[in-house]
């Protein structure tokens, strides 16, 4: 979620792909690739480590409902992580949090 921060965006190019349906949720399915030097991770070695992903947003009130960060060569140049979160409304808190 920290890449969405408003300091944040002008780092990416945003794509949208399509629709998804996501817990009885129709989001708006948006790519995302960092363009922009110094990257926001870095690896131990210090080189830059571009982010790319997807994230699923509700368009009716823009509530992000899942998000996936895919890191490519962060160790060598096959290394992969992918990050996938899936969020749900919690009435305790009365926010979405990780689920």
């Amino acid at each position: 979620m920290f890449f969405l921060h408003p300091e944040n965006l002008s780092r990416f190019t945003f794509r949208r792909t399509g629709r998804e349906r996501i817990d009885g949720v129709d989001t708006v399915v948006v790519d995302f690739r960092e363009e922009r030097i110094p990257t926001l991770i870095m690896n131990g070695a210090g080189k830059d480590v571009a982010s790319a992903g997807t994230i699923w947003v509700n368009p009716v009130d823009g509530v992000v409902i899942r998000t996936r960060l895919d890191l490519r060569g962060f160790d060598d140049a096959g290394s992969r992580a992918v990050i996938d979160v899936v969020y749900r409304k919690d009435a305790a808190v009365g926010m979405w949090v990780p689920s």
